[in-house]
């Protein structure tokens, strides 16, 4: 596993060396001053990041390791250890991800980093296929959308940006593919969290402001079509549809008339529900931890919200927030079962009884 240190202590890389684990890993240690960080975690490209905050004496005005760290989370992304004398550093404690780690610097400090590198090492294999899978349909792209673009545009200023737009498109297209051998999604892959548009879209989960994370009736999903909902600065419509969420319970009421008791029959109807992916005007959506409960959207129980009332964000001045978006062809699943609910005709009460017979008469 490849280490970059990045620290103004020079002693810190031997302390850290002798007290990892001889033995199969195999541990690959550099270090580099801050005004050196950005070229070295280029070229050395690392699996983990163990990152000094204070250049010198602590000081919240010498957060050199401040500028260090957002360049590894937006731009080299790999696993980080803040491993600093002192921890009130707002900034980079308020991201809380599985992959960032505090450690004091002390005797004890060095025992707890070694066993969170020993940790993150299980990762490091997914991390890195994830960038070389990338990497390598991106190079396929490349190649395929070249020759195209060379005959389509004269000039270079043209083929620069179109090489750029169609690549870009071209990758986003491919990576909807599934690999072979790929195995079946879980439930909560179909959402994209947090959303990567500034604007809303058709069958984004929305949640009230002063809402909870555990309660269904406080989400909405968006209906109205994604081309009314692009800012120009403002969308074509002044108020977005958007279905009410219900619980489980409420869901399963109306999507049967005589309702769901718990037993192996209702577990088979309920997958089958699933499986399908709608039933009569309620679509299941799945828990998303923390974020988003187990919960029905009732294509019936509609409701129409301002569309400067949804925010990106958790903000206060807002009613509803966006928490995530429904990725393809989830997404369009749900356009199409409130077509099929909003546009159905309005059928007279008929004898089927009678029609029944004469077409079983008919097969006799």
């Amino acid at each position: 596993m490849k280490i970059l240190i990045i620290d103004d202590d020079e002693n810190v890389v031997t302390t850290i060396q002798e007290n990892l684990p001889k033995g199969k890993s195999t541990w690959i240690l550099e270090e580099v001053s801050f005004d050196g960080a950005k070229e070295k975690l280029v070229s050395f490209r690392p699996d983990v990041v163990i990152l000094d905050v204070f250049d010198g004496e602590i000081d919240e005005n010498n957060l050199a390791g401040d500028k260090v760290h957002s360049f590894v989370w937006d731009e080299h992304f790999c696993p980080i250890v803040v491993f600093t004398a002192g921890l009130d550093i707002t900034s980079i404690e308020d991201i809380q991800h599985p992959f960032q780690r505090f450690v004091v610097k002390s005797s004890e400090g060095y025992d707890q980093l070694v066993k969170i590198l020993q940790n993150f090492q299980i990762h490091i294999k997914s991390i890195n296929d994830t960038f070389i899978y990338i990497q390598r349909n991106l190079s396929g792209v490349l190649r395929d959308v070249a020759p195209h673009i060379f005959q389509e545009f004269d000039s270079d200023a043209d083929r620069r940006d179109a090489i750029i737009r169609a690549s870009r498109r071209r990758l986003a297209a491919l990576m909807d593919e599934s690999p072979n051998g790929e195995t079946s999604l879980a439930s909560w892959e179909l959402y994209i969290c947090p959303p990567i548009t500034e604007n809303c879209l058709l069958g984004d989960v929305v949640m009230k402001t002063n809402g909870s994370s555990s309660e269904p009736s406080d989400f909405r999903i968006i209906l109205s079509p994604s081309c009314d909902l692009v800012k120009r600065p403002e969308p074509k419509i002044s108020e977005i549809l958007v279905a009410k969420c219900c619980s489980v319970v409420d869901g399963l009421g109306k999507a049967s008339k005589k309702g769901m008791r718990k037993s192996r029959k209702s577990e088979k109807t309920i997958q089958d529900i699933l499986r399908q992916g709608y039933i009569n005007s309620v679509i299941p959506l799945p828990k998303l931890s923390g974020k988003i409960p187990n919960m029905f959207a009732d294509m019936k129980d509609l409701e129409l919200v301002p569309w400067e009332n949804i925010g990106d964000k958790k903000e206060s001045e807002k009613e509803y927030y966006r928490v995530a978006s429904v990725d393809s062809p989830f997404r369009e699943m749900i356009s199409q079962v409130y077509q099929l609910v909003s546009t159905r005709p309005g059928l007279p009460e008929r004898d089927f009884g009678s029609w029944a017979k004469e077409l079983s008469d008919d097969l006799s």
